[in-house]
């Protein structure tokens, strides 16, 4: 009888061990997907990443597509709400590798928005998003944009290679086979993709991020 109460209480002590383990699910993965569309079938999105991967991404209710319309240097103003993507150069100084206007996120919600995090466009790059300062434009071609939010201020670097962007509301009809897009992803733990906005190539000019 004592065994047999042992072992009851053996097995109830693993449920309960096990049971946590059983009810915790792993969480899905960002993964900013880069790359060129292979197809589009219905709510299937299949891309060829920049790495060579075909991915098939399932497109959520109410998906939407963003076009990419490109901005001149000399229309960047200080008081522009912007996200950069930027790298150190080996002199310390910091270098935009692309200057991407966040003009379609709501005033409300900006100050959520303000702030950088590592990013993967190249090794080592930031995505920093804050209002723009002072533009200061050299003899080289080159621009320097202070960009200030509550923890850093940077002094950027815009070369003339510099791709400066917005985003507006596009059409699926964008989503041509070899066109190139840009779609954060969540990676679900069973593999899958999924996600909700497209920001897709426009008459030649590419979503830079």
């Amino acid at each position: 009888m004592l065994k047999l109460a042992n072992a009851f209480l053996a097995a109830i002590v693993a449920t309960a061990l096990t049971v946590p383990a059983f009810a915790q699910q792993p969480a899905p993965q960002n993964v900013r997907v880069r790359g060129t569309v292979e197809a589009l079938n219905g709510d299937t999105l299949t891309v060829v990443s920049r790495d060579g991967q075909k991915l098939d991404i399932k497109m959520q209710p109410n998906w939407t597509v963003q076009s990419v319309i490109a901005v001149k240097p000399e229309e960047v103003q200080a008081g522009d709400f912007v996200g950069a993507s930027a790298t150190k150069r080996a002199d310390g100084k910091m270098v935009a590798e692309a200057i991407h206007y966040l003009d379609f996120i709501p005033a409300a919600n900006r100050d959520a928005a303000h702030g950088d995090i590592p990013w993967d466009l190249t090794p080592q790059s930031l995505m920093i998003n804050a209002d723009s300062g002072t533009v200061v434009k050299a003899s080289d071609g080159t621009m320097t944009l202070k960009m200030t939010h509550s923890k850093a201020t940077y002094d950027l670097i815009i070369t003339p290679q510099t791709p400066i962007v917005k985003y507006r509301e596009g059409s699926k009809a964008l989503l041509v086979k070899g066109a190139w897009v840009f779609i954060g992803t969540q990676k679900q733990p069973d593999g899958t993709y999924t996600a909700t906005l497209v920001r897709a190539e426009t008459n030649g000019v590419k979503p830079p991020l």
